[in-house]
């Protein structure tokens, strides 16, 4: 992605790269602009968070699975990075949950979403990433 002058906020998501060559979960170029990235899991890439040219990263409460290296670039750390395995419910199928047994469950901060993007109640604890309920 290229960030200009704008200022982009990735909150709750789940990002895989499928270890592909070269690849980045996130890639930020840009002169001016920024990226927070909060409660969200970047797997299976190249490198977890790519910084180039003068954008500006903030990072939260991720969990980084699987990248080497997880961040590239200058970072503004906000709160702790999370260690362990994300435990997707069937990664062939592209199902990208994380099931029981994850290191996301209950590792992210208080939300004000009372629902997921498939219209799922959220459950009591916040997650990163998404869930399977």
């Amino acid at each position: 992605m290229f960030i200009g002058r704008a200022a982009l906020l990735i909150n709750h998501a789940t990002i895989t790269g499928l270890n592909q060559a070269e690849s980045a979960g996130v890639r930020v170029h840009g002169t001016s602009g920024s990226v927070t990235v909060q409660h969200s899991i970047i797997a299976n890439s190249e490198v977890g968070i790519r910084q180039q040219l003068r954008s500006f990263v903030h990072e939260g409460n991720k969990l980084f699975y699987d990248n080497a290296p997880d961040p590239k670039g200058a970072m503004r750390q906000i709160a702790g990075r999370i260690a362990g395995d994300p435990a997707f419910v069937v990664v062939g199928a592209d199902d990208y949950h994380i099931g029981d047994g994850s290191a996301a469950v209950d590792a992210a901060g208080a939300s004000a979403l009372t629902t997921d993007f498939e219209g799922d109640a959220r459950p009591q604890g916040a997650d990163t990433g998404r869930r399977v309920t």
